[in-house]
C-alpha cells in the first residue's frame, strides 16, 4: 500500500575484512567478515531503513510491515521482516505527514527497530529521518541523533554505536522506485564511511520487494586520520544478490 494516498487529509572495521579493523582488505571477501565491517554495517544498515520507507516513495511495502494509519500519522508495525544481512526485522515506527499544495513533508520516527542477526548479535535502530514527496519526485534526509548501536557479545570490538547520515533523492517508477545520493556511517572508534549512488546507476526496487533489485554504490573509507590513502570498494545489486568487493551475499 501507498502510505501516501492514506495520509492525505479529507479530500499522504574495515570497510571490508576483519570488523574490528578500520580500513579497506580488499582481499577479504568472507560474508560474515563484511557484514560486520564498516561497509557491510553501512550497506546492510541502510537496507533494513529502506524496509520501512517504500510506502512514501511511491512503492509498496513487503506483506512483513503492516501500516495502520489514523487521519495523518501511520503506525508502522514490523514483524519477521527478513534484513538483507539474513537477521530478523521487528519493531514499530510512527510515520507523520504534513499536506502543503501537493507536497508532503513527512517525518518517520523509529521508536525502535531491532534487526537480530543471532542470539549474538542486534542491530537496534533509533531516531527520525524526513522526507519530502511531491509527485514522482522525493528527497530523503536523516536527522540528528539518527543511530545503529551494534551489540556482539560474540565479538564484543565489534559493539559501537554507528551515527548514520543520507541526502538522497527519489523517483517514483511504474515498477516502484529509484534511489541516489549520498549516505554515511561513522562511529566514535573513528571509522567513517561515505556511501555514493549514481544517479546514473540509481537502486531500483520494484513494488513489495524488500530489496534493490539493481543498482550500485560505492563505499569509500572518510576517515581524517589514520589512513595512508583513501580506499574505496563497489557493491553491486542483482536480483536478491549484492556483490561487495568479490563477495557475492545472497540477500535475507
Amino acid at each position: 500500500m501507498k502510505i501516501r494516498l492514506l495520509l492525505v487529509p479529507v479530500g499522504i572495521a574495515v570497510l571490508l575484512g576483519c570488523a574490528t579493523e578500520s580500513r579497506i582488505d580488499t582481499n577479504n571477501t568472507d560474508t560474515e567478515s563484511i557484514k560486520g565491517s564498516p561497509a557491510g554495517v553501512s550497506v546492510f544498515g541502510f537496507m533494513d531503513v529502506m524496509t520501512t520507507l517504500p510506502g512514501v516513495l511511491g512503492g509498496t511495502y513487503p506483506s512483513c510491515v503492516t501500516p495502520t494509519v489514523s487521519g495523518t500519522t501511520a503506525t508502522l508495525a514490523l514483524a519477521g521482516c527478513k534484513s538483507g544481512s539474513g537477521g530478523t526485522l521487528a519493531g514499530t515506527l510512527t510515520l507523520v505527514d504534513t499536506l502543503s499544495g501537493t507536497t508532503h513533508t513527512y517525518v518517520e520516527t523509529f521508536g525502535s527497530l531491532v534487526n537480530t542477526r543471532s542470539q549474538a548479535v542486534q542491530w537496534v535502530y533509533t531516531g527520525s529521518l524526513g522526507a519530502v514527496v511531491n509527485g514522482a519526485a522525493a528527497t530523503l534526509t536523516s536527522n540528528p541523533g539518527f543511530h545503529i548501536t551494534v551489540t556482539d557479545t560474540a565479538v564484543p570490538a565489534n559493539s559501537k554505536v554507528w551515527t548514520f547520515t543520507c541526502s538522497l533523492a527519489s523517483t517514483t517508477t511504474a515498477a516502484g522506485f529509484t534511489l541516489s545520493g549520498t549516505f554515511a556511517v561513522a562511529s566514535a572508534a573513528g571509522d567513517n564511511v561515505n556511501i555514493q549512488i549514481d544517479p546514473a546507476s540509481p537502486l531500483t526496487w520494484v513494488k513489495g520487494g524488500a530489496y534493490p533489485v539493481t543498482g550500485t554504490l560505492v563505499i569509500q573509507d572518510n576517515r581524517t586520520t589514520g589512513a595512508a590513502t583513501r580506499e574505496s570498494v563497489t557493491a553491486t545489486f542483482d536480483h536478491g544478490t549484492v556483490n561487495i568487493n568479490g563477495g557475492v551475499i545472497t540477500l535475507g
